[in-house]
């Protein structure tokens, strides 16, 4: 029987640990705070799961708020090409089940439940010193403890990292109250609102810490522009005052929506800022040991991508079935060479589309993406396409980033000519645009969107 240390209990520790359990591994999971902490604890990640993700947790058998969260069925996004100016607008729906669900609740009850089914649960802090001592007890140690500083232990990989700073400042609200968008075709729709330059907002439904759907409000600054301003806040209702005020600065269709909202606890908020970075899977203790890293501990991506929690998902799940696939082979070793190789594989499946498709997103769009943008705003199969892509950004590509595959794309979707469509989305976007320059164009309350074909 293998005997595995995993530190770190967010979704990729938990998510391996059960997925070791389940291939009859010896497992050890060490934690810095117990459940009862992390419960009523301050808010962490806004973890929206996409189908493949949650298709993991159900082999499980850790879907277990199906029922309970609201079952997002589509996005709308409005696309302004600077404050109070609504460029564009596009819709989608995914092809399969997305849920949010309020980490406090979820990591708190697999805690729980991890113990339940045998394994073992550690409560301490861990720093690098103390790893080669986990890893002289067990056969493999993983470190799953995201973007702290035990991270620090893995070397930064230069060739597969782009930025080298953060490209946001961001702060997620949880509130109840949001007055619901009746325009957009969706049950439960997401919405995205990106000005370009300056940054995001994120409204998405939601399953709160005490098991009620709520929803989490995201706002991701440019630093140093406009809607960098919630650094400095220290109280929840200072949070919710500034997101209002940012609302009707930069998308005031918006403000009736958060007017009757409220914040679901005092700690239901959280800022912070994400420097995504690719590390090496793999680092030596001062023993010449090996530990592994996974999750966010080698991958960052930035919420605007929506990829964290489900590249931890999907690197959990990789993981647990090659250590088993390892003990099948006559318990081969689980060294340095081993986990080098495996991430070698999964990058090129997984990690190189989500860090590419991160990229394009952080940075002002590119011509085959803005062609693509631009073809979603009038046909509903590309919308469709654009969303559903989210669960697997390999899908993404090439014809996201390369302008023969976009036209070629747009036409196979459309059913005609890509100019066609091209040429009908500028003379939709380049009407209002000219009517706003001449000052005869309001401000919408419902921003429009077009639902042909």
């Amino acid at each position: 029987m293998r005997n595995i240390a995993i530190v770190g209990a967010g979704q990729a520790g938990l998510l391996l640990g059960f997925g070791l359990l389940a291939k009859g591994c010896a497992v050890t999971l060490v934690a810095e705070r117990s459940a009862d902490e992390v419960f009523h604890g301050r808010l962490g990640a806004t973890a929206g799961l996409f189908a493949t993700a949650i298709s993991h947790e159900r082999e499980l058998g850790l879907d277990l708020w199906a029922d309970a969260a609201p079952l997002i069925d589509g996005v709308h996004i409005d696309f302004c090409i600077q404050p109070r100016n609504l460029l564009l607008t596009v819709e989608g729906r995914f092809d399969g089940p997305c849920r949010a669900i309020d980490h406090r609740l979820k990591l708190s009850t697999w805690m729980r439940e991890f113990e339940h089914r045998g394994g073992r649960l550690v409560l301490r802090s861990v720093q690098a010193a103390d790893l080669d001592e986990l890893a002289a007890s067990h056969d493999a140690v993983f470190v799953a403890t995201g973007k702290t500083a035990l991270s620090g232990i893995f070397p930064r990989d230069d060739a597969r990292s782009f930025f080298t700073k953060p490209e946001r400042n961001l702060v997620a609200l949880t509130v109840s109250g949001l007055r619901r968008w009746e325009s957009i075709p969706y049950q439960q729709p997401a919405k995205f609102t990106i000005i370009s330059g300056l940054g995001e907002i994120f409204w998405i439904p939601f399953l709160g810490r005490h098991g009620k759907p709520c929803f989490s409000v995201v706002f991701e600054g440019v630093p140093g522009s406009g809607l960098d301003r919630f650094g400095t806040l220290r109280t929840a209702e200072e949070a919710l005052a500034t997101a209002r005020a940012v609302v009707a600065e930069f998308a005031p269709w918006e403000s009736a929506t958060l007017a009757a909202a409220q914040m679901i606890d005092d700690l239901a908020w959280s800022p912070g800022a994400l420097s995504c970075v690719v590390r090496r899977p793999t680092a030596l203790l001062p023993s010449g040991r090996a530990v592994f890293g996974l999750g966010d501990t080698v991958t960052v991506y930035d919420p605007v991508s929506a990829q964290g929690a489900n590249s931890a998902a999907k690197m959990a799940h990789g993981l647990a079935q090659a250590v088993a696939e390892r003990a099948d082979r006559g318990n081969e070793p689980l060294d340095a060479a081993w986990m080098e190789s495996w991430f070698d594989d999964y990058w090129e499946r997984h990690a190189r589309p989500m860090t590419e498709f991160n990229r394009i997103m952080l940075l002002p769009l590119q011509p085959p993406a803005i062609e693509i943008v631009l073809a979603a705003s009038r046909s509903r199969k590309v919308g469709d396409q654009f969303i559903a892509s989210f669960d697997d950004p390999a899908r993404y590509f090439p014809w996201l980033d390369d302008m023969a595959e976009a036209r070629r794309f747009i036409a196979r979707q459309t059913g005609h000519p890509w100019l066609r469509t091209a040429a009908t989305a500028r003379l939709a976007v380049g009407v209002p645009q000219l009517a706003h320059k001449l000052g005869l164009r309001r401000i919408p309350e419902t921003p429009p969107v077009y639902r042909g074909s």
